[in-house]
């Protein structure tokens, strides 16, 4: 019990690691990702990008289930070298 107290730290931040699953889906390589792996992409309708505009309607016409208003892009896709788009 005394190990418990003095790494109660270390074993919490164990546990929301653990716990911590792969749920959101990058909209460029569409591989699943934690939360603190991608970032948020935005994509309101006065978005004037022609490659965002494409990309907000394949994800309407492929998945209509899912909101295009907050999408999610992984670190690896958001370097321009390394993005699908």
């Amino acid at each position: 019990m005394d190990l418990a107290i003095v790494h109660a730290a270390v074993i919490t931040g164990f546990e929301k690691e653990v716990n911590d699953f792969p749920l959101h889906v990058c909209v460029c390589c569409e591989r699943l990702h934690q939360r603190k792996s991608v970032s948020v992409i935005s994509l309101s309708d006065d978005f004037q990008s022609k490659i965002w505009n494409e990309l907000k309607s394949y994800v309407r016409r492929n998945t209509p289930n899912v909101s295009t208003q907050v999408l999610y892009m992984c670190y690896y896709c958001r370097m321009p070298a390394c993005c699908v788009l």
